[in-house]
């Protein structure tokens, strides 16, 4: 984590919150986040607002993923370490939150609470990353238990579970915050759901370089989507351009493909400036379904956009597909460069390839739209909607 000088923070949380002001009142004056499923109130003063933060000040928030390899995934990287670290970093802005990413199957977790007990470790918070902690969700509902933690379900990419026990649900689309917020399950458990997607962690505001010629059309992913790559590398092939595949599981093989260092992601942005253009579509989404109308209903509506914000992040022009977690990333604005077939996405490609005032226009708002999805952003949002729902509780 970024180091934090305590001579230069304010004495207190309220104060940090108060000298901070507009940045938390971006969440309720332009972040288009609001829009679907359960929004953040809008509070009387914002004095209301720094102390309902101010509560979270030095409480434990701990995630967790409930199997065996969960933390071992990219998706923990992305939604457990580097959001623990986000919330960390809202210190000298707000509350010092003691959120920390549990690195390890989650029952060892359980076994060392049980041991070592809650001067060890006693969350207020645990969020459980794609997977639920069972022995998490049990150790808390016993007789014994003096203390109930909130406990937040991120269901990352698997969009037919909703567990039970969870007070929050994070929805990653705009449609999953709706269509979860009316889900019967949801509806009888009493869970509010929120819009939270994933957040890009480009903090060096790392640049593709600009090149007046395009030289390379690419993707960026870990799936084979094999009849959109012979597509576009016949079509690059005929513009007298080279077609990229990167495979970040290649790139960081010596890690298992997965990135688990800042250092690394700092190396993933980096990668995006291998490509002049970036094409993308789901594929590889909840393969492990039968049914390619159920696959497509529920990834067309509820899969994330994150490669779209971190290509946007650093301002790579994308031409994409007609998808719900990249179209909520363009909501409202002018963004052309949107596919319904591989018809259309050849076309766009091909504009972009031989026009490059347009491949600037794209550039430059693709920058702007990634705006709202910094860590910085939606820590400070997930830490409105943790003291939101603890007041409730």
């Amino acid at each position: 984590d970024v180091a934090v000088q305590e001579e230069l923070l304010l004495p207190s949380c309220e104060d940090r919150v108060m000298a901070s002001r507009e940045s938390w009142e971006w969440h309720w004056t332009n972040s288009p986040f609001q829009a679907h499923g359960q929004k953040l109130d809008q509070p009387r003063t914002f004095h209301d607002v720094a102390l309902s933060l101010c509560k979270l000040d030095g409480m434990e928030v701990l995630f967790l993923s409930g199997t065996s390899s969960g933390y071992k995934w990219g998706s923990y990287t992305v939604r457990g370490r580097q959001v623990a670290r986000g919330l960390r970093r809202l210190l000298p802005m707000g509350p010092e939150v003691r959120a920390r990413a549990w690195n390890q199957d989650c029952t060892t977790w359980c076994s060392d609470r049980q041991v070592y007990g809650e001067n060890w470790s006693n969350p207020a918070i645990i969020v459980h990353v794609k997977f639920p902690c069972k022995c998490a969700l049990e150790m808390f509902t016993t007789g014994d238990s003096t203390w109930t933690p909130l406990h937040v379900y991120d269901q990352v990419d698997l969009f037919s579970l909703v567990p039970d026990g969870m007070a929050v649900f994070l929805a990653q689309t705009s449609l999953g915050a709706q269509d979860y917020g009316s889900h019967p399950s949801v509806l009888a458990a009493g869970m509010q759901v929120f819009w939270h997607p994933l957040h890009h962690s480009n903090e060096q505001g790392y640049q593709v370089p600009w090149r007046e010629k395009i030289e390379v059309i690419g993707t960026h992913t870990v799936h084979n989507d094999t009849e959109l790559f012979a597509a576009v590398k016949l079509l690059a092939s005929n513009l007298g351009v080279e077609f990229l595949h990167i495979d970040p599981t290649a790139r960081f093989a010596n890690t298992a493909g997965l990135v688990v260092s800042p250092q690394q992601t700092l190396e993933l942005y980096e990668q995006f400036g291998e490509m002049d253009i970036t094409v993308m579509r789901h594929a590889g989404c909840m393969d492990h379904l039968n049914c390619s109308a159920t696959r497509s209903w529920l990834c067309d509506r509820y899969k994330t956009g994150q490669r779209l914000v971190n290509a946007f992040a650093v301002g790579l022009p994308a031409v994409f597909w007609h998808q719900q977690g990249f179209l909520d990333l363009v909501a409202g604005t002018d963004y052309p460069a949107i596919a319904t077939s591989m018809d259309q996405a050849l076309h766009w490609l091909s504009e972009l390839v031989t026009n490059s005032s347009l491949r600037l226009q794209l550039r430059q708002q693709a920058l702007q739209l990634a705006e709202p999805y910094s860590l910085e952003k939606l820590s400070q949002r997930l830490a409105l909607i943790f003291a939101q729902v603890l007041e409730e509780k």
